[in-house]
């Protein structure tokens, strides 16, 4: 085997995801939103158990599209949302920001057949606990120095 190559199919994926899918994001940004969508997935079906009456998800793959909007929702329309809204947040010392997180899950969960939000209460509620389980999640599975 002087003259083969190994092909390594999980560099080749990444790269593609990279160059391909993401192509404007910078070096491991894409592998970045993956993961995200993947704890944000994880966070929803454990909240979507734990509490049925705030959210309700009709499986593995209407969790991993709702995040997936969810991503996409955040980084392209949030960003304009708050810049808009910005004197009625500094007007309620940023407290706006939750019904906008609540009103942006909404939205989710009118576009995602599968995955559904009891109201304006719910989406509050359920961003809020998105947010939590996301955060535990993200700083449990975050390798750490020394450990």
């Amino acid at each position: 085997m002087q003259g083969s190559q190994h092909i390594n199919p999980g560099k080749h994926a990444k790269q593609f995801v990279e160059k391909v899918v993401f192509p404007g994001l910078k070096e491991g940004m894409s592998v970045m939103f993956i993961a995200r969508v993947i704890i944000n997935m994880v966070a929803m079906m454990i909240i979507a158990y734990l509490f049925p009456g705030i959210m309700r998800v009709d499986g593995f793959a209407a969790a991993l599209v709702a995040s997936f909007i969810l991503g996409i929702i955040n980084a392209v329309i949030r960003p304009i949302l708050i810049f808009l809204t910005l004197p009625l947040t500094v007007v309620t010392f940023g407290f706006f920001l939750l019904i906008l997180n609540g009103l942006l899950l909404g939205l989710v969960s009118f576009i995602v057949p599968g995955f559904y939000i009891s109201g304006l209460g719910g989406g509050i509620l359920g961003s809020i606990l998105i947010s939590l389980v996301s955060w535990v999640l993200s700083v449990s599975l975050t390798p750490r120095p020394g450990f």
